[in-house]
């Protein structure tokens, strides 16, 4: 009675992990039958206590027979072209073992997922800070200058899109446009021609230069717009000025250091 307790106790408490590419170990302590099945094998170690492994004993006949190994596996060792041999272990031991191994595409996800998320977040960060520094530049622009920087839209609506009717003059930078801004305001805006190869760094020095200076041969700047490739400059509209002091004072530095130096 003893006995069969026991043989059970093994089988519901024992398992085998699975070795492939192993060169069996000694026949000293072994035993073997040529008729069993692999899973014949299999019941016949749990049902033997002292058994700590089974295996093929003839691989080349579909996996027939049964080597049975008993106490400690002598000269086992990988080897190519070798069998497979099931080792017995304890269920406590065992179940670890298979969830690590079952858990290995869950950890390399993990781990992919984890460094794509990083990667994410480092590139967002990149960004943010970008669009954070070019704001802060805009509104230092803004700030230093004390100018308006007036929208497209706004623009568009004051000179009805840039029509013909509009347009009051045209100089080597661009044409000048009359416009309303919806408080009645008029203004006079110097629109700088695409093909100038004058870039957005120039245009805000040249801004800054206009800005700061004051006199009474220079039309006042009240704004500009540098957005989707457009850069234009607003001044207040001077009836009793001609398009061309627009268009001069808009030109270059240069050209306004000459106009100051004009008398008047």
């Amino acid at each position: 009675m003893d006995k069969i307790t026991k043989h059970i106790s093994a089988q519901k408490g024992d398992g085998f992990l699975k070795y492939s590419g192993i060169k069996l170990p000694d026949t000293q302590y072994s035993w073997f039958d040529v008729s069993m099945t692999l899973h014949e094998c299999k019941k016949a170690c749990l049902m033997n206590c002292s058994s700590v492994s089974y295996s093929d004993l003839d691989i080349h006949n579909a996996g027939s027979g049964c080597l049975l190994s008993y106490g400690d596996l002598i000269d086992i060792r990988e080897l190519p072209g070798g069998q497979d041999i099931h080792i017995r272990m304890a269920n406590s031991k065992l179940a670890p073992m298979f969830c690590f191994l079952s858990g290995s595409k869950k950890t390399k996800l993990v781990v992919l997922s984890l460094s794509l998320l990083i990667g994410v977040t480092v590139i967002g960060l990149v960004i943010g800070l970008y669009i954070l520094k070019k704001k802060k530049r805009k509104m230092n622009f803004k700030d230093d200058l004390n100018l308006l920087l007036f929208a497209l839209s706004t623009l568009n609506k004051a000179t009805s899109n840039f029509s013909v009717e509009n347009k009051i003059g045209e100089g080597g930078f661009g044409s000048v446009y009359k416009g309303i801004l919806e408080g009645g305001q008029e203004i006079a805006i110097k629109s700088l021609s695409k093909s100038s190869s004058q870039r957005v760094n120039e245009f805000k020095n040249e801004v800054i230069c206009i800005a700061k200076l004051q006199h009474r041969n220079l039309v006042k700047l009240i704004g500009c717009i540098i957005a989707g490739g457009e850069k234009m400059l607003v001044y207040e509209y001077m009836r009793n000025r001609s398009t061309s002091e627009y268009s001069t004072s808009m030109c270059s530095t240069n050209e306004i250091t000459v106009t100051l130096l004009e008398p008047w």
